[in-house]
């Protein structure tokens, strides 16, 4: 789907190994051609600075996220980061298409803030 290009990776719990999924998911897109940014917090906060979610660096990151999504065919936002954080919000305020991932059947932390959202 060429209007897919921000994705939201979600872990059900803080247990989820997102980080791995998510690289996994990075390559096999990159297998298919399609030009692929990991961002994690700690990626997006080394290149903005540790401010950069904060209310004084919300439009720096703006900036900054939207020449990523133009950089790039895919962006996946891997929410790594507790459920109330910044980060945790831009990424699923930035993505098409959130993904959420675990294996317990009861709605998570996550999953609730999704809900509210």
């Amino acid at each position: 789907n060429t209007n897919l290009k921000t994705v939201a990776i979600l872990p059900a719990s803080r247990n989820v190994p997102i980080d791995t999924f998510s690289r996994k998911m990075k390559t096999a897109l990159e297998e298919m051609g399609a030009k692929t940014s990991y961002m994690n917090q700690a990626s997006a906060s080394g290149h903005l600075g540790r401010h950069a979610f904060s209310r004084m660096g919300t439009f720096k990151a703006a900036a900054w996220l939207a020449d990523q999504e133009q950089r790039y065919r895919t962006v996946l936002y891997v929410v790594d980061s507790p459920v109330n954080s910044p980060w945790t919000q831009t990424c699923i305020r930035q993505a098409d298409f959130v993904i959420g991932m675990g294996d317990d059947p009861s709605i998570g932390e996550y999953e609730r803030l999704l809900l509210l959202m």
